[in-house]
């Protein structure tokens, strides 16, 4: 998980909450024939720079032009109160993967999003669903920008960094919790994450001449704006070197948006 700047609330949202502010989220889709729903995925898509909000895998069109991916509500759009529409809440909404759960990808594991058995392997919205975790886990907006709160290894396991826990403030359980609730440690992932662990270890191997335009290629943004999937990974795997590259180009805190190639909403 890394950290998703707010940004200025579409407009659409806003607008429609003003003049319905009860109103479920289905209503919200259907508005103005389905269009200010699309923007909406298309800004957060934007804002999280390609990437699953939790477990930073890349959102993407499944074999058939379907989203690999949904709008998924931190605190469950259900548990409604009178103090607080948490379906229409714009701090509420973020862009999740399916986090496992979808068959398509039955046949292509080493895609990283799907793995038997399926139950072992959800993470994210799928691993959460309607639980009200929202004291417990960590919130994307609520990450800092330039200290790692999660620790990755070759093997692709990650783990609450204590070092960088104490020195952010945050309670070490809660990013155990959040590893937990959100199944960002299974196996799927793990695989995924040392996946890309041995790509770039290979990568280093191969080019003797590896240096700072190297490691900018894999942890700056791409052409459109995205980032690389599984970022944390890559930041954990330069270390200090990493960081210190991002902070000077500027990315702390990340502003900016993929702006091109984004898939439908």
């Amino acid at each position: 998980m890394k950290r998703i700047e707010k940004g200025v609330e579409p407009s659409g949202l806003a607008l429609f909450r003003a003049g319905q502010p009860d109103a479920t989220w289905d209503e919200f889709k259907l508005y103005d024939k389905g269009n200010c729903y699309r923007a909406l995925v298309q800004y957060l898509y934007m804002k999280q720079q390609g990437l699953c909000a939790y477990c930073e895998i890349n959102l993407v069109l499944d074999q058939h032009g379907r989203r690999d991916y949904s709008v998924d509500h931190f605190h469950p759009k259900s548990k409604a109160s009178d103090e607080r529409n948490w379906a229409l809440d714009y701090e509420n909404l973020f862009l999740s993967c399916r986090g496992g759960s979808d068959t398509i990808w039955a046949n292509q594991e080493d895609q990283g999003r799907y793995l038997k058995p399926v139950k072992e392997n959800l993470s994210c919205d799928a691993k959460k669903g309607n639980q009200i975790l929202d004291n417990k886990i960590l919130n994307p907006f609520e990450m800092p920008d330039q200290i790692r709160l999660f620790e990755m290894n070759l093997h692709g396991e990650v783990k609450p960094h204590p070092e960088n826990c104490v020195r952010a403030g945050v309670d070490e359980k809660k990013i155990q919790a959040t590893i937990t609730e959100l199944g960002l440690d299974c196996e799927r992932l793990r695989r995924a994450r040392k996946a890309m662990w041995d790509s770039l270890f290979d990568f280093m191997l191969a080019d003797k001449s590896f240096g700072e335009d190297a490691i900018l290629k894999w942890i700056l943004p791409d052409s459109r704006q995205c980032l690389t999937p599984f970022h944390s990974t890559l930041r954990a795997f330069f270390g200090k070197k990493g960081d210190d590259l991002i902070a000077s180009h500027g990315m702390f805190p990340i502003a900016s948006s993929c702006q091109a190639g984004i898939p439908p909403p």
